[in-house]
Formats: structure tokens, C-alpha cells, sequence
């Protein structure tokens, strides 16, 4: 069974849903968080499978086919009774670590996992999640009849008129976690290029191609969103998206599929933008006409993770002539705050810094503030 794949790196980027992330990956790839690069040195990959039902238990009886970074073949790893692959990758090369997990009934999972060491002395491990899910029964579908195919458990039908297959195919429908859902057991960050994921179905065979003009529909529950509704999937480097047609009263959803695929539920994540200080850092220096006439001070703000410097320098010539002076300044920056519909806000300085001379001192007077 064929295939969803997790993409897992250190790499934060964007949208916080849970990453990465990441991006979508095409037709037999479609579901990914996204990467994380590893910062340091990697010797060992741990990766938990779990069955996607309540409780997420461990998953037994699992294969594991991995292609190490550098080789063009997969070799088959051991993965524990408890789900847990372990990887040792210390005399690996950098680069994309693939692997494959299968098991059977279920649909294939492959997780990919970028080592980029800058420390190759360090001793460190990655750990991460995927989720397998049971496939569900197949059925047949043949050319000569129309036929209809409910998913219980999505509460989803697909209607395969006449000739939409060009011989017999045993068709399999399941409904598979979204990407968020998955980064959200993995505990990491998923990105997801300008979509929010609502429902992922699997189809199989994947790649299977309906005659034209007869395509596959399906419809489904969807949720009460005020944007327009699409299923997407990744092919060939580009979004393929179809149109999902609402019912009268918004609570069904019905689109015309032209392949097989992972086809993702999704919506257009919508943004907002707004502007805010930081906080008040106040910077303290002394200006001596016999040593330093100036104040030059380094502040350092953390926004968006990132720590952004501003050095202030003040002319204290004048101060520095009548007498020591001691001067305290308050600095803070102008942030630009973008939001998005899903995930959290992406912070970044704007360039505008705002100050205020809070207070100075001559020996035996003092007084006064000013901007």
C-alpha cells in the first residue's frame, strides 16, 4: 500500500501547526512536515511508528527499507516489536536519509530526514513519529458498470461512473491523518506552503489515471470555513488543486478527481498584518569630558527567535564640556507581526527604533527627559 511521507528536520520556517512543513511532495509523496535539519552531529536516528487510532499505540511487525545519504539502495533495518527504529549514522555522510515503512494492510509510510552536522564531534539523537494508518478493504471497480464506494469511518462516498477505469481495479479509499495531525503527535513544526490541510484521503492504486471526462467523484463532510475549498495534491514540482462544490447549506463538499493520489482537503491560509514595540531596554553609560565624550552602547533584542543588535551612539561633546554626565537611555524596536489564519505569528523587525534620553545627571544637577 502506497504512501504518505514525513518529512523531518530541525528547520523551523513559517507556521507553527504543530512545520514544515515543510511542503506537500508529489504524487506518491504528498504529505510532509517539514524538514528538520539537524544542527548538530547526528549519531543516531530514532523513529517511533505508531498505528493512527486512539491512543496511537506502538505499531509491531513493522519493515523498514532505508536509503542512506550517498547510496542509491535501500537496506532493510530492523525495527523493534515496540515500533522503534534505531539508526546509526555516525560514519554516514550528510545529506537525505530515507526511509520506508511498511507493513501489511497498511498504507506505507516513508519518513525523510535531512543530517546537515556542523559539530561532528557531538554525540546527539534525533527522535521523531510517524503514523501508519490500516488501510481499508479493497473493492472492485470495472469499466462495463457505475459504482459506489462509502467510507464509513470519513463518512465519504466516491461514484465511479461507466468507463471511468479501462479494465478491472481493486480500489482502495482511506482516510489518512493530515499533516498537521501527524506533526502534532511528533511534537515538531509543520509547514505547509500557503494551505491548511483539513482532511487527507488515500487513494489506491496510486497513480491510477480515470479515462477523460470520467472522472472519479467523491463527497464528503467539511467544516464550516469562510475560504474556498479545494483538494490539492503535489505532481511534478506544482500544486495540482481541483474545485470541492459546496451543498446548499455548506455541509457537504463534492469534487471530481482526475487521479489517483494523496488528495488533501484544503483551505487558503488568509493572513493579517500589524506592527508592535518591544519592550523598553534601558541602556547606562557615563560620558567624561576628560575621557569618553561620547555614549556608544550595543542593545540586543530577541525577535522571531532571532537576536537583532542596534548599536546607539550619542554625542556627549557638549555634556562633556561642563562636567561628568551620566546617561541612561531606553531603546526599543518597531516589530512587524504577521498572522496567519492557522499557526502562529511570524515576527520581524521593521527597522524603525524608537528612544528616549530617560535621564541625566551633572555633578550636583540633575534634571530632566527628553526624545
Amino acid at each position: 500500500m502506497k504512501n504518505r511521507v514525513f518529512k523531518i528536520s530541525a528547520f523551523l520556517t513559517l507556521i507553527a501547526f504543530v512545520a514544515t512543513l515543510g511542503t506537500f511532495q508529489g504524487c506518491k509523496k504528498s504529505v510532509s512536515p517539514v524538514p528538520y535539519y539537524v544542527p548538530e552531529a547526528a549519531h543516531t536516528v530514532t523513529i517511533t511508528v505508531k498505528e493512527d487510532k486512539d491512543g496511537k499505540p506502538a505499531l509491531g511487525g513493522v519493515s523498514a527499507a532505508v536509503t542512506y545519504p550517498g547510496e542509491s539502495s535501500p537496506k532493510n533495518e530492523p525495527v523493534g516489536s515496540n515500533g522503534v527504529l534505531n539508526l546509526n549514522v555516525k560514519e554516514k555522510q550528510d545529506g537525505l536519509l530515507k526511509i520506508a515503512f511498511t507493513k501489511d494492510g497498511f498504507i506505507e509510510s516513508d519518513a525523510e530526514v535531512t543530517i546537515q552536522r556542523d559539530n561532528k564531534n557531538a554525540d546527539w539523537t534525533f527522535e521523531s513519529v510517524v503514523l501508519m494508518t490500516e488501510a481499508n478493504d479493497p473493492v472492485v471497480v470495472t469499466p462495463s458498470e457505475e459504482k459506489q464506494v462509502d467510507v464509513e469511518e470519513s463518512e465519504a462516498t466516491a461514484v465511479f461512473p461507466v468507463g471511468s477505469v479501462a479494465k478491472e481495479e481493486n480500489i482502495t479509499i482511506t482516510e489518512t491523518p493530515t499533516a498537521v495531525e501527524v506533526a502534532e503527535e511528533s511534537g515538531e513544526v509543520e509547514v505547509v506552503e500557503g494551505k491548511v490541510p483539513l482532511r487527507t484521503f488515500n487513494f489506491q492504486p496510486d497513480g491510477l489515471v480515470f479515462t477523460e471526462d470520467k472522472e472519479m467523484e467523491i463527497s464528503f463532510p467539511i467544516p464550516d470555513v469562510a475560504g474556498d475549498l479545494k483538494l490539492s495534491t503535489f505532481k511534478d514540482g506544482a500544486w495540482e488543486e481541483v474545485d470541492v462544490e459546496k451543498s446548499v447549506d455548506g455541509t457537504t463538499g463534492t469534487a471530481k478527481v482526475p487521479h489517483f493520489s494523496d488528495w488533501h482537503l484544503t483551505e487558503p491560509i488568509t493572513w493579517t498584518t500589524s506592527k508592535k514595540w518591544s519592550t523598553w531596554t534601558t541602556l547606562t553609560g557615563q560620558v567624561n569630558k576628560d575621557f569618553t565624550p561620547n555614549f556608544n552602547k550595543t542593545v540586543t533584542f530577541a525577535v522571531g527567535g532571532d537576536n537583532v543588535s542596534y548599536t546607539f551612539d550619542v554625542d556627549g561633546q557638549e555634556y562633556a564640556k561642563r562636567a561628568d554626565h551620566k546617561v541612561e537611555i531606553q531603546v526599543r524596536y518597531e516589530i512587524f507581526v504577521l498572522t496567519p489564519s492557522v499557526g502562529s505569528p511570524i515576527e520581524s523587525v521593521t527597522g524603525v527604533v524608537d528612544w528616549s534620553e530617560a535621564e541625566y545627571k551633572f555633578v550636583g544637577h540633575s534634571g530632566g527627559s527628553g526624545n
